[in-house]
């Protein structure tokens, strides 16, 4: 079902307004909040685009409660906070509330308002900050979506917002993209690739896990080992997202990147076995960015590994001929430089 929403090409403002709703549904969960709504601001005026949590409201209804704040963060372009208070009875909102503004190149595009944690708690640091990257995305998919006749630029611009959503459902992976993208970019123009092959290789990083929304969230989240039908179905994520990428011609570079990603030179990876030269160089890039983060990042079943550590482990990697040693010589190049 998910994967038949993402799925359609943006041709009409119904499927662009249902990849919205798609991504607020996602955003809800993963920051464990029980309402939530977009807006946009059209024509001076503010117009309900998604709703989740409000059942037996109307739109006009959330909006005239909500329209208040909406006009201050448009006034002020910033956001707006209300902390935790004790809910007053017939109340249809209640903190902690957060009003978000979508701005792109400095035009307001409209906001993002989730409200009420399933535990009451307010919004952490690290959850602001999704909610600041969430709302940046929208924003570029809303311009995209007015002022751009490219209807498949603005589907991959909604598509990461989507991604973003999807990587704030696991606190493990948040930023992983992000940071994957930047580790990438920087090995690949340390390589001398193209302008071509590093734009292809920031894009795809940006994506390359958008697959997972196909996957239930308990499994993602499964600290412990995974079953041989558990991990089958992991192994899927790749080719679902491929062919999320697929209706986008123009971004068919981008398919053998995110659907290879987890390809190793001996054969051993998934989901094709592809060996040595079937793999392109910058799928290799791609591969090595992702192990990296991995390492490096706090995991269920482990602490964060050092640099040196991560240097040790990615280094096996390469002696057993399952990773390129001219992109690890590069990375490694890079870490004792402190270009990271």
């Amino acid at each position: 079902n998910v994967i038949t929403r993402v799925g359609k090409t943006l041709t009409s403002i119904e499927d662009f307004d249902a990849l919205i709703k798609l991504i607020l549904e996602t955003a809800v969960g993963a920051l464990e909040v029980k309402k939530g709504a977009i807006f946009s601001w059209e024509d001076s005026h503010f117009n309900v685009r998604a709703t989740v949590g409000w059942e037996g409201i109307s739109s006009g209804k959330i909006l005239q409660v909500l329209e208040p704040s909406l006009i201050w963060i448009e006034k002020e372009r910033k956001l707006l906070l209300i902390p935790s208070l004790e809910k007053r009875k017939g109340d249809i909102i209640s903190p902690p509330l957060i009003f978000y503004p979508l701005i792109s190149r400095e035009r307001f595009w409209g906001g993002v308002v989730l409200c009420e944690r399933k535990e009451g708690r307010n919004f952490t640091e690290d959850e602001l900050k999704i909610i600041s990257n969430l709302s940046s995305q929208i924003a570029v998919a809303f311009e995209n979506f007015k002022l751009s006749r490219d209807i498949e630029r603005t589907y991959f611009e909604t598509i990461s917002a989507l991604a973003l959503a999807v990587e704030a459902k696991d606190s493990y992976s948040r930023g992983h993209s992000e940071r994957v993208g930047r580790y990438a970019e920087k090995i690949a123009k340390r390589l001398n690739l193209s302008q071509e092959e590093t734009e292809a290789l920031r894009d795809a990083a940006r994506l390359h896990d958008i697959g997972k929304i196909g996957i239930e969230d308990k499994l993602l989240k499964k600290e412990g080992k995974l079953s041989l039908d558990e991990r089958e179905i992991i192994c899927k994520h790749p080719i679902i997202g491929e062919n999320i990428l697929k209706p986008l011609k123009s971004f068919s570079r981008l398919l053998e990147p995110i659907r290879h990603h987890h390809e190793l030179l001996d054969g051993s990876g998934y989901p094709d076995g592809l060996k040595g030269d079937q793999i392109p160089l910058i799928t290799r890039v791609l591969t090595v960015a992702d192990i990296f983060d991995a390492l490096t990042t706090k995991r269920p079943y482990r602490e964060a590994l050092s640099y040196e550590e991560a240097k040790k482990e990615l280094r096996k990697l390469v002696d057993e001929g399952k990773i390129d040693k001219k992109v690890v010589d590069t990375l490694f190049a890079m870490i004792d430089k402190k270009e990271l």
